[in-house]
């Protein structure tokens, strides 16, 4: 084995983030050249003090390379500054071809002393209250190639989300500086949940909210982000009957049945509070439980942010947290089978997750403010925003596919022939070839 170097760095805002550097580093008592593996400073409330376990494999695959060394329980106490950043050194092999994997798992995060010799002691910040965004055994992973005679850096980029109590919270989730909650309540006070009006009887129906709210603080820029919420139904032998994707960023207020054949009317709420700055994004179904089809499911992602995410998206590799909501609605053909699912409890289907590769992107961004409006991508100038169209058309890129908009009218979201996509368009389409 031919022994080289790499150079892993963590890093972090209010979470924590591996980004290249070297830091101080600590001899492990190999000779010749090494890895240098060193974790900036966190600036997470509190933290005193954080453990990791380190491991480099021969070759691109960790699950058939070669473990060249592992480590555990590296921690800021003994390798670093005693506050959360540390510094390590090892070697990683240079034969065939010199692809190695790097693997980091976050092990203990402490307050009021240094981490115990086995995470959960009297110092460790209970698992409970954050979310790991690089937890065993799998940890974040990353390809590199170890060369001859040269140091690599290895660069992650971590953010933890922490859960947190907030007076007007069920539960809130701290995305770097910024609280969020999220829902989907299909019931209130153990009875259905009737808001949306039925414009077939004039009366209220029954109602699934999806609920998100945030805040980065009064004198922070909010930004939230969401994905399509897209309606999915299968069969008894789960085979997908339909699926119906439906725009958070039409409206606000009441925008139609959309395409579901069981929704009887939806409507987009967007707000910001004068008090604590949250700013809240939630879309409302109306639902006929009689008319479900099979086993239907709603699915959409979202997050927030403090200043504007780049095209909407997260930074390439970085870790970045997001609302996932994977909730049935009915369980079989004719029946509505959701409750009131609150985020991160168990089973509920609105959880916490973590976008660990590439960079991922939200079709819809809201910018905090009196007066709440939407970007979507693939909207140019004439159509950046919902309230500025004045009749113009403007056009939408989606996962779901691409959509064309008139003032409040929309089209339904179609697929691209293959080889074409939708091109810097306003007024007119203009689908262009690459």
């Amino acid at each position: 084995m031919n022994a080289k170097t790499f150079a892993i760095i963590a890093l972090s805002g209010a979470g924590l983030a591996l980004g290249p550097g070297c830091g101080e580093t600590q001899p492990t008592g190999e000779t010749g050249p090494g890895l240098a593996i060193a974790v900036a400073p966190l600036s997470l409330p509190g933290v005193t003090d954080a453990c990791y376990a380190l491991t480099i494999f021969a070759g691109a695959d960790p699950t058939t390379g070669a473990v060249v060394w592992t480590k555990p329980h590296v921690c800021a106490s003994q390798y670093g500054d005693g506050a959360g950043a540390i510094a390590y050194v090892g070697t990683c092999d240079a034969s065939g071809g010199g692809a190695s994997s790097v693997r980091v798992v976050v092990e203990d995060i402490c307050q009021g002393g240094a981490c115990p010799a086995t995470p959960g002691g009297a110092t460790s910040i209970p698992t409970s209250t954050w979310h790991n965004p690089c937890a065993g055994p799998d940890g974040c992973v990353k390809t590199a190639t170890c060369s001859a005679d040269a140091d690599t850096p290895v660069s992650f980029d971590l953010t933890v989300a922490r859960t947190a109590t907030q007076g007007f919270f069920d539960v809130a989730v701290s995305f770097d500086d910024i609280f969020c909650s999220a829902k989907l309540d299909c019931e209130r006070d153990g009875g259905p949940l009737e808001l949306l009006f039925d414009p077939a009887t004039g009366e209220r129906g029954q109602t699934a909210v999806v609920g998100l709210a945030c805040t980065a603080g009064p004198s922070a820029d909010t930004w939230l982000y969401y994905d399509n919420l897209v309606l999915r139904c299968y069969d008894a032998g789960d085979t997908l009957i339909g699926e119906w994707p439906y725009d958070p960023s039409l409206g606000p207020g009441n925008v139609g049945a959309g395409a579901a054949p069981f929704v009887f009317q939806t409507a987009v709420y967007r707000t910001t509070e004068q008090i604590g700055a949250v700013s809240s994004w939630n879309v409302a179904f109306g639902l006929h439980p009689a008319d479900m089809p099979g086993r239907c499911v709603l699915s959409t992602r979202a997050t927030a942010s403090d200043g504007a995410l780049t095209g909407n998206s997260t930074a390439d590799g970085a870790v970045y947290p997001y609302i996932q909501w994977e909730v049935e609605l009915s369980s079989a053909a004719g029946t509505l089978s959701c409750t009131s699912h609150e985020l991160d409890q168990a089973g509920s289907g609105v959880t916490t997750e973590y976008a660990r590769t590439g960079s991922e992107t939200f079709t819809h961004g809201m910018e905090a403010s009196s007066a709440p409006t939407v970007a979507s991508v693939g909207r140019t100038m004439c159509g950046a925003t919902i309230a500025s169209l004045d009749g113009l058309a403007s056009f939408a890129v989606s996962p779901e596919g691409v959509t064309a908009r008139i003032a409040s009218e929309q089209s339904p979201f179609y697929t691209l022939p293959a080889g074409l996509e939708l091109g810097d368009c306003c007024g007119d389409p203009c689908c262009d070839g690459p």
